[in-house]
């Protein structure tokens, strides 16, 4: 899975990736009232932070080259874009 490390920071996973099945219980089992009302308010806090920077909201990107730390002693280049 090219997210396990990812979803390994988040949860303890002793017995490894939880099949599909397993995620779909778990959002059966979420409250989706509840889920909206969170989501919801979610998306005014956005909407309130785009409206206090007065819309100007600058996207970041970054990437490492790959291939770029292959001699030993050099760090990877780190490129961000804005």
């Amino acid at each position: 899975m090219t997210k396990e490390k990812w979803l390994r920071r988040h949860l303890k996973l002793p017995g490894g990736i939880p099949v599909a099945i397993t995620f779909n219980r778990v959002f059966a089992a979420i409250d989706s009232d509840e889920f909206r009302q969170i989501f919801i308010q979610w998306i005014r806090d956005v909407i309130v932070g785009l409206e206090l920077s007065n819309g100007r909201v600058v996207a970041l990107d970054g990437k490492t080259i790959k291939g770029s730390a292959w001699n030993k002693g050099k760090d990877a280049i780190h490129m961000v874009n804005a």
